[in-house]
């Protein structure tokens, strides 16, 4: 076969001047590592570009919430992620569980300090304007559900409600939502300058510690 002749006689030719090819492929090597450190590439994950699929739940769904809220600017999201105390048995829909990550979140949201201007604290409460409440809808559904929950839609009362992003590492049993070992909460503001993506940036970075 040709296939085989071509990689026989590049054996042959590699195996008869080892030294020389093992050089040669070390300099490759090293230069490439010097050319990633000079020129590394730019990788951009997010929401629009190289993250998701263009045909993803979440592009349209925050489409939609850049529509809903008036595209006032680049659309900024963080999340945050909590599972229950006890890995083993404990679930994020007890009400224990979920209150102690909602009163977390809310500390994070309104206390931490982004920087002070003058005599006032600049926090995520200046940036998430009509967002602020991004997470009602689920406080509501969890504080309501005294009979259990469904996944991802569920209903109480007339009521219905979309938690399918809040709840992940489910046990289900059929539609019912039996237990939740992840759960996340959300922040969501719009970039409208420099300014502003400085302090969102500054945010995400104190969050994180």
């Amino acid at each position: 076969m040709l296939f085989s002749k071509t990689f026989g006689r590049l054996g042959s030719i590699i195996g008869s001047r080892p030294l020389t090819f093992f050089i040669a492929s070390l300099v490759v090597f090293v230069l490439s590592i010097v050319f990633l450190l000079i020129l590394p590439p730019k990788v951009r994950l997010s929401f629009d570009n190289g993250y998701t699929t263009p045909d993803a739940p979440s592009i349209r769904e925050l489409q939609t919430q850049v529509d809903f809220f008036g595209n006032r600017g680049k659309p900024w999201y963080m999340a945050l992620f909590a599972e229950p105390r006890d890995q083993e048995k404990g679930s994020m829909i007890e009400s224990n569980e979920f209150d102690e990550f909602k009163v977390f979140y809310r500390n994070i949201k309104k206390n931490i300090v982004i920087r002070t201007e003058g005599e006032r604290n600049i926090t995520y409460m200046d940036y998430c304007a009509n967002t602020c409440e991004l997470n009602d809808q689920v406080f509501k559904t969890v504080a309501l559900a005294w009979f259990g929950m469904q996944w991802p839609e569920t209903s109480i009362f007339m009521y219905k409600s979309n938690i399918g992003k809040y709840f992940f590492l489910r046990e289900m049993k059929g539609n019912d939502l039996v237990r939740s070992r992840l759960s996340a909460l959300y922040f969501l503001s719009f970039i409208n300058g420099s300014q502003a993506a400085d302090d969102l940036r500054t945010y995400e970075a104190k969050v994180a510690e």
